[in-house]
């Protein structure tokens, strides 16, 4: 009987963990809405229309990235792309792409796969996780964690016309 108790007391106590983890996902940590409250990561030559060149022009880095929710405000466009991207686009050597089509409004903040484009490595996809929200159909906003090392780096956008200008 006993034991038969510590059994059910075992599996109860596994699943309050998933559910507090899964409400965790679900939330900030702080409650506030990250369509009203995220940083915004600028930078036009993150766009897919953009193509670096190797040992020639500088190559973008989000190894510093603070973990938080981001928008991606810029003329050249501030949604990820959903397909593929190759080595030297969005300004850096290994592009980081969105796997999983964006969400709806009425999807709320979903858990996305985004793909690290290392050297076609795995198809170009190795997965990591992010969120993203669906604001109104106004815009996305992303909650991004640092990359694994540089140069690799958040695309977004597709514009290269745009970049010509500046």
């Amino acid at each position: 009987m006993k034991t038969m108790l510590q059994g059910k007391r075992s599996r109860l106590s596994i699943l309050a963990v998933f559910v507090a983890v899964l409400l965790s996902l679900i939330v900030q940590t702080d409650g506030t809405d990250p369509c009203l409250a995220h940083g915004n990561l600028n930078n036009p030559f993150r766009s897919t229309g953009y193509v670096a060149r190797d040992r020639v022009d500088p190559m973008i880095c989000d190894q510093n990235l603070q973990t938080g929710w981001y928008r991606f405000v810029n003329e050249v466009g501030g949604q990820m792309p959903e397909t593929r991207a190759t080595k030297g686009q969005c300004g850096t050597y290994a592009p980081v792409w969105l796997k999983t089509p964006h969400p709806s409004t009425a999807d709320g903040i979903v858990d996305r796969i985004a793909c690290i484009n290392f050297n076609e490595q795995n198809n170009g996809c190795l997965p990591m996780g992010i969120k993203v929200k669906n604001c109104n159909d106004s815009f996305y906003v992303y909650r991004l964690v640092p990359t694994l090392g540089c140069p690799m780096a958040y695309c977004a956008g597709t514009c290269f016309k745009c970049i010509s200008k500046l």
